[in-house]
């Protein structure tokens, strides 16, 4: 089940149809009040993205992945702050995007392993309760800004929200 609106729809739509295969499905976006059931609805959710792009970028979606205790498969810059993440949490595997070998077997790794996709996605699940609530997000905001106006020059609050981000 592919859910979305990529760069590489047609493609895919144009292989699935090319190619006959009838346990491949395409949907469009869900609207935002559906999205939660909607990343948990797979074993796994898959990020993409072309080499270059994802070297300082974490695409929102993965806390959504995460959030529903699913694990993540991400074709993404290694070394980058998604790779980071996901293999420090345990909760997935990052293959590099030109690594199409890896993917595969990636793929067949967690299709193999009922209880290495489960751990994963508990692990992702942990790390949003614990760093990425509303909540949590809420007081280091008011920490940074308490923090900001206790500052005395421009040169100290830069420092600060460098520091911080």
């Amino acid at each position: 089940m592919i859910i979305g609106e990529g760069a590489a729809k047609a493609h895919v739509e144009e292989r699935i149809a090319k190619e006959g295969l009838s346990n491949v499905h395409v949907f469009p976006f869900e609207d935002y009040e559906n999205i939660a059931h909607v990343f948990s609805l797979g074993d796994m959710g898959l990020i993409i993205s072309k080499t270059g792009v994802g070297a300082s970028s974490v695409p929102s979606k993965t806390w959504s992945i995460m959030s529903a205790a699913r694990p993540v498969l991400a074709s993404f810059d290694k070394g980058g702050d998604l790779d980071r993440v996901i293999t420090r949490e345990e909760a997935g595997v990052c293959i590099a995007p030109t690594d199409v070998e890896g993917f595969f077997h990636a793929i067949l790794a967690a299709y193999r392993s009922r209880d290495l996709l489960e751990r994963w996605g508990r692990n992702g699940r942990k790390y949003v309760e614990e760093h990425l609530t509303k909540e949590i997000g809420t007081n280091n905001w008011i920490s940074l800004l308490k923090s900001v106006a206790e500052t005395k020059s421009t040169e100290q609050v830069v420092e600060k929200v460098t520091v911080t981000e």
